[in-house]
Formats: C-alpha cells, sequence, structure tokens
C-alpha cells in the first residue's frame, strides 16, 4: 500500500476531495468520484456561487448572468455588460 499517494478532485479549487490511494486503486478513484459529485451536487461549483448562497439571475436587457455585489446601501445583482461606451445599469435586489 502507497500511504503518500492520493487522487485529489477539484471545482476550479473551491473544492477538494482527498482519498488515499490503496493498491485498488480503481476503487479508490469510483469512491473520490462519487464523493465529488455529492459535493457538487450540493454546493455548486465556484462559478455558481455567491456570498449570499443564490444562483445569479439573468439580466432582463442582456440575458446575461448578473454579478453579486456588496453595495453602501447592500447587497445587489449587476448587469457588467457594455453598451454604448457604458455599463448597463440594470441591477437586481439580493
Amino acid at each position: 500500500m502507497v500511504d503518500t499517494l492520493q487522487i485529489l478532485l477539484s471545482t476550479d479549487g473551491k473544492h477538494t476531495v482527498i482519498v488515499p490511494v490503496s493498491d485498488d486503486w480503481k476503487k479508490d478513484l469510483e469512491t473520490a468520484c462519487a464523493i465529488y459529485d455529492e459535493v457538487v451536487e450540493r454546493y455548486g461549483l465556484k462559478h455558481e456561487q455567491h456570498a449570499n448562497g443564490k444562483k445569479e439571475p439573468a439580466c432582463p436587457v442582456h440575458k446575461t448572468p448578473m454579478t453579486y455585489v456588496e453595495g453602501k446601501y447592500g447587497p445587489f445583482w449587476s448587469c457588467r455588460q457594455k453598451t454604448n461606451g457604458g455599463y448597463c445599469r440594470k441591477t437586481v435586489e439580493a
């Protein structure tokens, strides 16, 4: 048995699954993949997560994902699409 070898699976560095590898590495890989799938199903991928735990809404004008912003007067969603030399000013309350 090799103690130092490990299988690491991650989603953009946010979640990591570490499973020590034994002589039956194929079974260890299946175990790591199953755990990884459960983690992703429960917590989502890094790009799907935000400080408030909600999935980003789409801009009603551009139909693109909005960005979560912690503003001076509280959190909100903001569209980051450029239009006519400036940014879209559509916002949604978080």
